[in-house]
């Protein structure tokens, strides 16, 4: 029998929770890609912010909204805290603001309209608090790290993967031209970490495990891997799928720098 009964639509199986069907074609495979997950074409739903898309494509794990980087309905709110709490060890200000930031996203989820109302509060008195803006609409993966989260800026289209480390000063926003359109925001990967007072702007794509310096301004693509630093930002280390099949030409000038410039792991 259909899962709506007699007479009924077949609901989606991760109605309940708030997710969408995913329609086909929604997202593609892109260079570097791991796993084979989908990114979604710049300007789609990932890129507006919508709550309901999944962090790099894929639908939530266990229809839970984990991947998603947006806590469910279902969802422990205990479960998201505790983990980026782990990963903020010894900065309770950091704590404290990621927080806020994760019941915001929870209330959205559970409560609807009155829960966005929350959200924006919880917006608010992280603003004011820290200087720190970190909507409840942006999907942000599972410990995410705040080292000295002060005037931090994240605009509500931006997507932000898993384990990733912002510094104070990091602005992430979409790019608006002189006719007034906007042109998208940035789609953070996986273990990215970003420098004090770095700028990401525009419908870039920044890859897994990838690196940017302090002060640097992105607005193209950084491959999986990369370190980039500089206004404009420039790489300075090869991708490492790229230092296993040898070394190309100029390489000798690009190494020394590269070792030079290294974002440290730790501030």
């Amino acid at each position: 029998m259909p899962a709506g009964g007699p007479g009924l639509p077949r609901r989606h199986p991760g109605a309940d929770l708030g997710l969408a069907h995913r329609r086909p074609g929604a997202g593609r495979p892109r260079p570097g890609a791991r796993g084979g997950a989908l990114h979604p074409r710049p300007g789609g739903r990932r890129a507006r912010g919508d709550p309901r898309a999944g962090l790099h494509g894929v639908e939530p794990e266990g229809g839970v909204g984990v991947s998603a980087g947006l806590p469910g309905p279902a969802d422990s709110l205990a479960r998201w805290v505790l983990r980026d709490w782990a990963a903020n060890a010894g900065y309770p200000d950091s704590r404290a603001c990621l927080l806020v930031f994760r019941f915001s996203q929870w209330a959205t989820a559970r409560w609807g309209r009155p829960g966005r109302l929350v959200a924006l509060v919880c917006q608010t008195l992280n603003s004011l608090a820290l200087g720190v803006e970190l909507p409840a609409v942006c999907p942000v993966g599972p410990r995410l790290r705040l080292f000295h989260p002060h005037t931090v800026v994240v605009n509500p289209g931006v997507v932000i993967g898993a384990d990733c480390v912002l510094r104070h000063g990091t602005t992430l926003g979409n790019v608006v031209e002189a006719d007034g359109r906007e042109r998208g925001n940035p789609v953070i990967g996986d273990r990215v970490e970003l420098g004090a007072t770095c700028a990401v702007l525009g419908p870039v794509h920044v890859g897994d495990d990838a690196r940017v310096g302090a002060l640097a301004v992105v607005t193209r693509d950084v491959a999986p891997g990369q370190v980039v630093v500089g206004a404009p930002a420039r790489p300075v280390a090869r991708p490492a799928a790229v230092e296993e099949a040898g070394r190309g030409p100029g390489d000798d000038d690009v190494a020394p720098a590269a070792s030079l410039l290294q974002v440290p792991r730790e501030v």
